[in-house]
C-alpha cells in the first residue's frame, strides 16, 4: 500500500511541478455530503447504503486543472443472507482533475481520479463489533465525473458522482480470493475561494 501512496504522491509532484508557472492559483474550502451504495466482491453481497459528510479542498493549478483533497466520514459495508456487516471509515480521496468549460461558464464539467486511503473507525457484524478482524487501513481508486456550478464570484457549488474500487481488503484473514469493497458516492458540497 505504501507504494501506491508514494506513487501517487510523486505523481501530484510532478503535475505540480509543471504547472509552476499557471498564472491561476486559488485555492478553496467548504463542506461536502454525499449518499453511498456499497458492497464488496462477492457473488453473493448485496449493497447497502450510508451517508458520506465531510470537508473538501480544491487546490487550482491553472483554470483548466485542480487538486482535490476531502475528508469524508463515511457509512459502507455490505450485506449478505442474514448477515450485515457495517464499516465506518475517515476517507481521504485525493484527486487530479480536469475542469472543461471557460471560468465564465455557470456550469462546468469535471473529470477526476485518484486514490483514497481510508482509515477504519467502526466495524460491525450484525451489531457486534469486530474491528480488531480488519484492517486499520484500506486503499481504493477513485474517479468520477461531476460540475461545478458557478455561483457567484468565489462560491461554487460542486456535484460529483464517484466510485471506488478497493485495492486492498479490508479483513485481516488472507483468502485465496480477498475481498476488496466497492462504493458507488453521489455527492454535494459548497466551496469558497481563498
Amino acid at each position: 500500500m505504501k507504494q501506491y501512496i508514494t506513487g501517487f504522491c510523486l505523481l501530484i509532484l510532478l503535475i505540480a511541478g509543471s504547472s509552476a508557472n499557471a498564472q491561476v492559483r486559488r485555492l478553496a474550502v467548504g463542506a461536502k455530503g454525499g449518499y453511498n451504495f456499497s458492497w464488496v466482491n462477492l457473488s453473493n453481497a448485496d449493497a447497502v447504503k450510508g451517508l458520506a459528510l465531510g470537508i473538501t479542498s480544491e487546490y487550482w493549478l491553472n483554470s483548466y486543472s485542480a487538486i482535490s483533497v476531502d475528508i469524508l466520514y463515511s457509512k459502507e459495508g455490505y450485506e449478505v443472507p442474514t448477515t450485515v456487516i457495517d464499516y465506518t471509515y475517515v476517507q481521504v480521496p485525493v484527486l487530479y482533475n480536469t475542469i472543461l468549460g471557460s471560468a465564465t461558464n455557470l456550469f462546468r464539467p469535471k473529470l477526476g481520479l485518484g486514490f483514497s486511503p481510508g482509515f477504519l473507525s467502526k466495524a460491525e457484524i450484525n451489531g457486534v463489533d469486530f474491528k480488531d478482524q480488519n484492517s486499520s487501513t484500506v486503499l481504493n481508486l477513485v474517479g468520477g465525473a461531476g460540475s461545478i456550478v458557478n455561483l457567484s464570484s468565489g462560491v461554487g457549488l460542486v456535484v460529483e458522482a464517484r466510485a471506488y474500487i478497493g485495492l486492498t481488503s479490508p479483513e485481516l484473514n488472507s483468502n485465496p480470493d480477498p475481498i476488496k469493497n466497492r462504493t458507488f458516492q453521489v455527492n454535494l458540497g459548497v466551496v469558497f475561494g481563498l
